[in-house]
């Protein structure tokens, strides 16, 4: 059986993640791909190794993923937010071709 609640709140959350990667954060940061290759080129210099716009858009939800580890219970709503965003983003890098 599926509890409804916990399914409500999990499409809410994909929501305000697209309310934000298609809103606000897409006017101040730029769109996706320019966002992500410039983020993959400044870790792929860094590291001295090859990084993709979707290396860099997994390890941002990583790092949302660290903080959430982290975090006192109830505290971790945007991060969580966020990794949804971040995983958006990834999966249209991924297939921006198709």
């Amino acid at each position: 059986e599926m509890d409804q609640a916990v399914l409500d709140h999990a499409v809410s959350a994909a929501r305000k993640a697209e309310d934000l990667v298609t809103g606000a954060r897409a006017r101040n940061y730029g769109g996706p791909k320019q966002s992500f290759d410039r983020i993959a080129a400044l870790w792929s210099a860094y590291l001295g190794c090859a990084i993709s716009a979707q290396d860099a858009a997994a390890m941002m939800a990583l790092l949302k993923a660290a903080r959430i580890f982290n975090a006192p219970p109830g505290t971790t709503d945007d991060s969580w937010i966020d990794m949804i965003g971040y995983a958006m983003l990834g999966y249209g890098l991924e297939h921006q071709d198709d």
